[in-house]
């Protein structure tokens, strides 16, 4: 699967634990994507994303859009808010030590 070089390091998809993967089809298949968050053994985070032609990680060529995929390396923080946006409440509990009230 996709791997990836960043400031030095080496993400790859395969070696990494994936920690929640979020699916979002708005409207239209054309709108479809799918996102998952990733922690290296090393406990550093990132997100690989792919989807079709009107999605976040759509290639656009000339006047054109197609399906595409997109890597973003993540800070600890970011990985928390993605989370928090998924809905994944124990998760956050579980990686993140968050407090029970």
């Amino acid at each position: 699967m996709p791997r990836y070089i960043s400031n030095k390091k080496l993400y790859d998809t395969d070696t990494a634990e994936a920690i929640a993967t979020y699916e979002h089809s708005y409207k239209s298949q054309f709108n479809w994507y799918r996102e998952t968050l990733y922690r290296t053994a090393k406990g550093n985070w990132f997100i690989y994303g792919t989807g079709n032609g009107a999605s976040p990680y759509a290639q656009h060529i000339d006047n054109a859009s197609t399906r595409g995929e997109s890597f973003c390396p993540l800070s600890p923080r970011e990985a928390q808010e993605r989370l928090e946006k998924y809905g994944e409440t124990d998760l956050l509990v579980e990686l993140f030590n968050i407090e029970i009230a």
